[in-house]
């Protein structure tokens, strides 16, 4: 989920669509194939998840701002620092 490197993104995207059987099309489709995910490991048994998260980076954006970046992110634009910071 790095958008810092938007090659390595889209290879975690790519292998998500795989393992989730979707198409990621756009923020809505890739949501989807997250919570599958989730819903397929909770089936599986899995209660907790350790992702080795050396920093949890969170920001306040509204809904607009996130598509607006999510379609960025699709067109391969790479993103800039600051440049969604509010």
């Amino acid at each position: 989920m790095n958008a810092d490197d938007i090659n390595v993104l889209n290879a975690y995207i790519d292998k998500l669509e795989k393992v989730a059987g979707a198409t990621i099309t756009d923020l809505d489709s890739y949501l989807s194939a997250l919570k599958s995910r989730h819903d397929y490991f909770a089936a599986n048994g899995c209660k907790v998840s350790d992702h080795g998260l050396d920093y949890i980076y969170a920001a306040d954006y509204t809904e607009q701002e996130i598509k607006t970046i999510s379609v960025k992110l699709e067109a391969n634009r790479q993103l800039h620092r600051g440049e969604f910071e509010i």
